[in-house]
């Protein structure tokens, strides 16, 4: 599968790239992070050997905009990017305070500048990151909470993947792993064994 790191905080804002983990196979694509207070580690796993194709769906389907960030700060974003003319626009990295993730290597990495040239946009030198909606990132967080019903400063790190939906079309992110890992419902009987009584 490949995979993207984030290391988010509960808030995030526009600022300088942190550095990030990087992944257990270094052959696998992996995102750093940006982030004020980078505490909590997500993962996002994307298929092995997925097509440019479907992952430009993929992206389109949560509303991810692709963005190239000149080094004084201009970004050229773009997004419905499996259309065979991407929509484009301009903003400046000091006034995007989404949850905003980057390849640093990876076959994905250089997908993303193919979207990026397929809309006239010359990415050479800058850097390359994917821009989150709000939606997605509240998305992410409930489903990082209710995997193991525990509170976010109790996780360390979270790996989410992207699966078609069962029914209906489209596409779903999904828990597959937590550290700490999620309890065994023998660790959760004997929790609850040892859970003082009311008095």
């Amino acid at each position: 599968m490949k995979r993207f790191l984030i290391q988010w905080a509960i808030w995030l804002c526009a600022c300088e790239a942190a550095l990030g983990s990087t992944p257990d196979d270094p052959s696998k694509s992996a995102h750093s992070p940006r982030g004020q207070d980078a505490k909590v580690e997500w993962e996002i796993l994307f298929e092995e050997g997925i097509t440019a194709e479907e992952y430009a769906k993929q992206l389109d389907y949560f509303k991810i905009e692709v963005g190239a960030i000149s080094k004084k700060g201009k970004i050229e974003y773009i997004s419905k990017v499996a259309n065979p003319k991407p929509e484009r626009r301009i903003g400046q990295k000091t006034t995007d305070y989404r949850m905003s993730i980057g390849w640093k290597t990876g076959t994905l990495h250089a997908a993303d500048r193919k979207l990026l040239a397929k809309a006239g946009i010359n990415s050479e030198g800058k850097e390359l990151w994917h821009f989150f909606p709000t939606e997605v990132q509240v998305q992410l967080g409930a489903l990082q909470r209710s995997y193991a019903k525990r509170d976010p400063s109790e996780i360390k790190r979270t790996r989410f993947q992207i699966r078609p939906k069962e029914q209906g079309g489209g596409y779903e992110f999904v828990v597959v792993e937590q550290d700490p890992p999620k309890p065994t419902d023998s660790q959760s009987k004997e929790a609850s064994l040892n859970t003082p009584g009311e008095s």
